[in-house]
């Protein structure tokens, strides 16, 4: 009898221990961090996007950040993403973010530029992401990389309708210097500067000084793209072209990259 019950012991004693650890893995396999991902942009991505978010812990700062687990999503969007993580790794005394990145064609278009954090520390296991335009992707060509700043940016678009030259028209322009914050450059007839404030992707333009030369053509592109600058609230660098985009993501002028005549 002593035995039988020895035995029944053992027996329930090891079911409980299976139990327990049924439930830890059930535990690690719904714990998740769990967010969404947005970018402030009016731009319509093409399929070939991809958008990653990974949970890392940055608890040292001087090595890189040890990734816990990541979930990747293919399509435009939008971004609705669970992490799984084992409950396990994670150290109460540690500091735990999530990171989010967004690529078109392997080239980064946007990223998170800030700690999201998560799980310890009074943070919770949901982040929304606020993910920043990339003022500075590589050209699609798989060239250089094109700046906004310290780039000749010819004139192709205000709005919507192509730039036509005439046989006696100089190429409308933008640059911008980075050193000075200057922005300069001519509309089809006069010149322009004057400065310009960078934050991110979001430009303005200060006053800007026009040359007053009275041409018989040419006026309207240059009224047309004072106007368009003064309105300009962001914009987006894509391979080799510019836009600058209004306050309702509307976009009000187009460039590419040019290369400035002999006079310039």
């Amino acid at each position: 009898m002593t035995r039988l019950m020895l035995t029944l012991m053992i027996g329930l004693l090891a079911a409980a221990c299976n139990g327990s650890g049924a439930g830890s893995d059930a535990t690690a396999e719904k714990a998740a961090v769990t967010g969404t991902a947005m970018y402030r942009e009016r731009i319509m991505l093409p399929p070939t996007a991809v958008f990653e978010a990974t949970l890392e812990d940055i608890s040292r700062q001087d090595v890189a950040a040890t990734v816990l687990g990541k979930v990747r999503i293919d399509g435009p969007g939008p971004y609705e993403f669970s992490i799984p993580y084992d409950p396990v790794q994670i150290d109460e005394r540690m500091s735990y973010s999530v990171r989010g990145r967004l690529s078109v064609d392997e080239q980064l278009m946007f990223t998170t530029d800030t700690n999201y954090p998560v799980l310890t520390r009074g943070a919770g296991n949901e982040v929304n992401l606020m993910l920043k335009r990339v003022a500075n992707p590589t050209a699609a060509d798989g060239g250089d990389a094109v700046t906004l700043e310290n780039t000749y940016w010819a004139l192709t678009h205000l709005g919507s309708e192509a730039i036509e030259l005439t046989e006696h028209s100089q190429q409308p322009h933008l640059r911008l210097d980075a050193t000075s914050s200057h922005a300069g450059g001519s509309g089809d007839c006069n010149r322009f500067s004057g400065g310009y404030a960078l934050d991110g992707n979001t430009l303005t333009f200060g006053q800007l000084a026009m040359t007053m030369m009275a041409c018989i053509e040419g006026m309207d592109v240059d009224n047309r793209l004072a106007a368009a600058l003064s309105d300009t609230k962001t914009f987006t660098v894509e391979g080799r072209q510019l836009q600058l985009v209004d306050a309702g993501g509307t976009v009000v002028a187009s460039f590419e990259v040019g290369e400035p005549a002999a006079t310039e």
